[in-house]
Order: C-alpha cells, then structure tokens, then sequence
C-alpha cells in the first residue's frame, strides 16, 4: 500500500517532495518574469504603433515585413520598399541573446515590425534613417517574444534555495499538525493514516513514528 511505502522511505520522500516545491517555485517565478518582461515589450510596441504612417517624408514609423539579404535591409510597406540605411537598433525583438548581461533583442526574414526614424524619398523607393539623438533606425517586432535576464548563473539557485526551504518547513508545518493525533483516537484508522502521512514530512518524521510504534505494541 502507499501509505506502508511513505513509512518506509518517508525520510528520503520528505526531501523529494521539497525539492519538487523547490522546482515548481523555480517554473511559478520564470513565468512572471516572462509575463512581467512580455508586458513591458508589448507596452512599447503600442506606444509605438501611435505613430505608424504610410511612407512620406519627414520623422516617422511604418510598419511591414522586415526584409534581409546580404547587406541589405528593407521593410516592405505594403507594395512600397522602404530601404533601412544605417545601422539598426532592434529594441524589441521576436529573439534575443544575452551576454555579459547585456541584452541583444533580434528580428527575422518576415517578421512583421515597426520601423522609426527619418524618412526620405531614393531612386527606388523610400529610404529611413536614424533619427537625431538615436544609436539607429528604431525597430520593434509586433509581435515581441519575452526575453527575462537568465536564470543562470546565480538567479537559479537563490530561487530554488528560497522555495526549497519554504517547501521544507512548509512540509514540515503540515507533518506537525498531522502528527498531532488527538489522545483518545490516537490509534484509530483516521491517526494511523495522519501519522502515516505525517512520517513522510521533513522534521515530523520521528514524532510520527514513535506514535505508530505505540499503537502496534
């Protein structure tokens, strides 16, 4: 039966169960952060779009599809080709890459984005540019992918430290409550199985044992 299974490895079960705490704490906390880092892209995105126009002269955003091939860069704004010239600063991206804790956001071939900058008219279209004060022509996939600082190196273990031990002396509080079996039933069939459960939680193990000891004598 299970319950003979949690007598016998209820030692080593108490650290499992605390480390699957540890885990799940670990998956709850990513997912915020992604929430929390997708929300943020999505609010610059809108912000963004406030200025979307068709292709003229002057300061402007357009949205399209981003184009690439070899050291060329393009939006295609409908039937127009607007023509990236300069560098390109992708401050929201459908990828990214960290290193040395900078945050490097990344587009694709076909991804649809918003372009900003300064637009002027060229023998084959449109050509943008950078704007005044800017590192380059400004683009924010629409679509943005959330892209949260990683876990590793040291984020990681903080987080499964602290829910390890939130799920330790969590575990523990509830082997405490199971252990304490009311004295005039503390050998009915409703204790035995609280002390039984209780003798696979961390700190409660020793209590709950020595209570079923008693019973069986």
């Amino acid at each position: 039966m299970l319950t003979d299974y949690l007598v016998q490895y209820g030692e080593i079960i108490g650290y499992v169960l605390a480390g699957v705490v540890a885990l799940l704490g670990l998956l709850i906390v990513q997912l915020f952060r992604r929430r929390g880092d997708l929300k943020k892209a999505r609010i610059a995105v809108r912000l963004a779009s406030y200025s979307i126009s068709t292709p003229r002269v002057g300061p402007i955003a357009v949205k399209g599809k981003y184009r690439e091939a070899q050291d060329q860069r393009w939006i295609d704004v409908g039937v127009e080709r607007v023509d990236l010239d300069g560098e390109v600063e992708v401050q929201r991206g459908t990828g990214a890459r960290w290193a040395k804790g900078t945050r490097t956001y990344q587009v694709k071939t076909g991804d649809e984005v918003i372009a900003i900058g300064i637009m002027s008219k060229s023998a084959t279209g449109w050509r943008l540019v950078t704007s005044p004060g800017e590192a380059g022509i400004q683009v924010l996939a629409v679509e943005p992918r959330p892209a949260p600082p990683p876990l590793l190196p040291w984020r990681a273990p903080l987080i499964l430290a602290v829910w390890g031990a939130i799920g330790f002396f969590g575990l523990s509080a509830v082997g405490s409550l199971l252990a304490d079996v009311p004295r005039d039933d503390s050998c009915g069939d409703s204790s035995v199985l609280r002390l039984q459960i209780a003798s696979a939680m961390p700190q409660a193990r020793e209590d709950a044992l020595g209570k079923l000891a008693r019973c069986h004598k």
